[in-house]
């Protein structure tokens, strides 16, 4: 059986990788992550979201062998690997009379209480008889599940229970009828043919399931074309990964984009460049002076001055003129206001440097007074060692 990559054309999951296989029957079936086994086992579904995201709600989950033929039917919800050759399916339509009577009552709270009063001591149970070393694989009381040999079709382990639990030697199986007993299978034993062949199916022939009836009522239209993109009425978009130097097929992949995608990504290009085109640019006021200032010579500007080339100046005129106008007339007051601010200080400035001179030259006279008197005081010392 020939796995093929594909690219994803959803949208929550656009241009991721995806593996798929197209067997006998022409569908497509998706295979989950981590889907191919080492033995060759795939499990696939044909549901492409399923694929990519397990927490979706599924119905059409099964398992392929290595030769593409059916190894567990199509039409269970969840499938993981429990041991080398080891499938646990869940099925998508319990059929045991224990979960479809626990189904009715799901809906009423003392008996949906009871239920799962009664699903934690059948856990309890399996626990302790299988020791420390086992573990729970399986515990829903409203839906069921089993466990599967990859070994051939349709191969059941065990019954198909609410309750299933594993040691390394065997295997546990528990209905949810607390008053029942525990099925133990030992997996050295070989399995036990419990119910294996009700499917009627009686072969592994994919031909067979892939025209059933419940198959078609959940696909009622063809999900896959190969190397091409299925429109979202149809199903899911997938298209085929081809080489890159083929061009004849990179240009078949190009045809088959969905055109509604292509419209609306040309008509927003479309209306971007649109907008990009009608945006005017914007003019900034510009002030010229009537004086130009030679030799970088530093001109000192009164208000008047300023306000005078303000208003002599050339400015673009929009529709919020008056808002300009004030602002304007604003910035023009702040202007006279430091202007007048400023000439305060330079003439305290300047009364500080008249006084500091005046200062200067007190202390020179005052200094030449002290020399003076200094001459008078040396000449009266010698008057008065001439008089001794």
């Amino acid at each position: 059986m020939e796995i093929k990559k594909g690219i994803s054309q959803m949208p929550e999951f656009l241009n991721q990788e995806i593996n798929y296989v197209v067997p006998s029957d022409g569908k497509m079936y998706y295979v989950l992550k981590d889907g191919i086994l080492e033995d060759g086992t795939v499990i696939a579904t044909l549901d492409p979201k399923y694929a990519f995201d397990q927490t979706i709600p599924c119905s059409t989950v099964g398992a392929f062998k290595e030769d593409g033929s059916v190894l567990i039917d199509f039409d269970k919800k969840e499938i993981k690997q429990i041991d080398k050759d080891l499938l646990l399916a869940v099925s998508s339509k319990p059929s045991s009379n224990e979960v479809l009577d626990a189904l009715t009552k799901e809906n009423d709270e003392i008996s949906k209480s009871m239920i799962l009063d009664n699903a934690t001591v059948i856990t309890d149970k399996l626990i302790n008889e299988m020791g420390i070393t086992g573990e729970m694989l399986f515990s829903d009381a409203f839906s069921e599940a089993n466990v599967y040999k990859t070994d051939s079709y349709n191969n059941k382990i065990g019954i198909d229970c609410s309750f299933i639990g594993k040691t390394s030697k065997e295997l546990y199986f528990h209905t949810n009828d607390v008053n029942s007993e525990s099925k133990i299978v030992n997996l050295g034993a070989g399995v036990v043919d419990t119910n294996a062949n009700d499917s009627g199916l009686g072969n592994n022939a994919l031909s067979d399931i892939s025209q059933s009836d419940e198959n078609d009522a959940i696909n009622p239209t063809p999900v896959v074309e190969e190397i091409s993109t299925i429109s979202q009425e149809e199903g899911p978009i997938v298209s085929e990964i081809t080489d890159v130097d083929d061009q004849s097929t990179s240009e078949d992949v190009k045809l088959d984009i969905d055109h509604d995608i292509l419209n609306e990504f040309n008509s927003t290009n479309a209306s971007a460049n649109s907008e990009e085109d009608v945006t005017p640019e914007e003019e900034t006021p510009s002030i010229v002076s009537e004086k130009e200032v030679e030799d970088n010579e530093v001109v000192e500007k009164t208000s008047d001055d300023i306000e005078k080339e303000m208003n002599e100046s050339n400015f673009v005129s929009t529709d919020s003129g008056s808002v300009n106008d004030e602002v304007l007339d604003n910035a023009i007051a702040v202007m006279k206001k430091m202007i007048e601010e400023t000439n305060k200080l330079n003439e305290k400035i300047s009364n500080l440097e008249k006084e500091i001179e005046e200062k200067d030259k007190t202390i020179e006279e005052q200094e030449s007074k002290k020399s003076e008197l200094n001459t008078l005081l040396g000449q009266a010392n010698e008057m008065l060692e001439k008089i001794d």
